[in-house]
């Protein structure tokens, strides 16, 4: 974003240095945003998947909790499954 920005208005070094900060804390608010929404979305998902396990068969049920289980890996390997803030975010 922000070496678009400096070349599309065509910022001075002095000025890329002024809005520098804003640009990064704004891409930090929107990495966690990101996160947050997709634990929210996978939190949602997996309740329904709680009510619907009552009407579907055993042999269901299991595949069912592998889809469960496929969707928090990938989750995790995006580090979207732990939905604290890295301190390192911190503004």
């Amino acid at each position: 974003m922000k070496e678009r920005l400096r070349a599309e208005l065509k910022l001075t070094p002095e000025q890329l240095g002024k809005i520098s900060p804003i640009i990064d804390k704004t891409a930090v608010q929107l990495k966690r945003m990101r996160r947050d929404t997709a634990w929210r979305a996978h939190e949602v998902i997996v309740g329904a998947h709680r009510e619907m396990a009552a009407n579907l068969t055993d042999e269901q049920r299991l595949k069912l909790q592998q889809i469960d289980d496929r969707h928090r890996h990938q989750l995790r390997g995006r580090r979207l499954a732990d939905p604290t803030p890295e301190p390192s975010e911190s503004p």
